[in-house]
């Protein structure tokens, strides 16, 4: 499932249960979305649940087209799949990717609202801007990446009208490593990605260039260093949440009966 990734999936050992962020308990009812009604489909299809439909599987089968990112929304509703034994089934309150094509990343510095200095890499597609990563560092480790799709904006983020997944932060990216290799996926709890990302082989090929008049910046020097450095942090990242993907996704195929 992950060829078109960097990598390969990795049984993880099984380790004491964490509470965080991307923990869901894992239960026959979908009570965990608090959807008005329990037996029938968000959107009114009808639909009622059977025994062997999963809960939040992360629908990765179907999206491996090109791209360099992808990140995960878990929605209401149902979606029909085909399980691994091939029985057709309800995937209720699926994981859904969106993906991010890029085919250059141009640097050029940034300076937040709190007079912070960073780097901003924007990942454009044909010189189009897809989405951009910022990222803040101290002299000696990255300290703060903020993944941002072209659609996200402050106000359509609150308003819901773009995916929670459009922006994604990861303060301390070292800290958010250790909590993901304490996520377990047991019959009690599920780890969800809507918090991280998975990159692709192409992500590390894109080529770097520095925007146009900033190539005398101070900073200008340092930008190789700090993308290399960040592209690493995010691989590592995306390789912990390609082993719970495989991992929870195994466990809910299994609780119901399908493998």
């Amino acid at each position: 499932m992950w060829d078109a990734l960097t990598g390969s999936p990795v049984l993880r050992a099984s380790t004491p249960s964490n509470t965080s962020s991307a923990a869901y308990p894992r239960a026959e009812s979908i009570s965990s979305m608090d959807l008005d009604d329990h037996e029938h489909d968000h959107f009114g299809s009808g639909m009622k649940r059977e025994a062997c439909d999963c809960d939040s599987v992360i629908d990765v089968f179907d999206e491996l087209d090109e791209f360099v990112l992808m990140c995960f929304e878990r929605v209401h509703g149902s979606k029909g799949m085909i399980a691994p034994n091939g029985k057709r089934i309800h995937n209720w309150n699926p994981v859904v990717p969106m993906s991010i094509n890029a085919d250059a990343v141009k640097w050029c510095p940034l300076l937040d609202s709190r007079g912070n200095d960073g780097h901003r890499f924007v990942l454009n597609r044909h010189g189009v801007e897809q989405a951009k990563i910022e990222v803040f560092t101290t002299s000696t480790e990255i300290v703060k990446i903020v993944v941002v799709h072209s659609m996200h904006t402050r106000l359509a983020h609150h308003s819901g009208a773009v995916a929670n997944c459009s922006i994604l932060k990861f303060a301390t990216p070292a800290q958010h490593v250790d909590k993901l290799r304490a996520v377990v996926n047991n019959s009690d709890t599920m780890y969800l990605p809507v918090k991280e990302l998975v990159v692709a082989a192409a992500f590390h090929a894109l080529p770097l260039e520095c925007a146009c008049g900033f190539e005398s910046h101070a900073s200008a020097s340092v930008a190789g260093g700090v993308w290399h450095a960040t592209k690493q942090a995010l691989e590592t990242i995306s390789a912990l949440t390609r082993t719970h993907i495989d991992a929870h996704n195994r466990a809910e195929f299994h609780r119901v009966g399908l493998v």
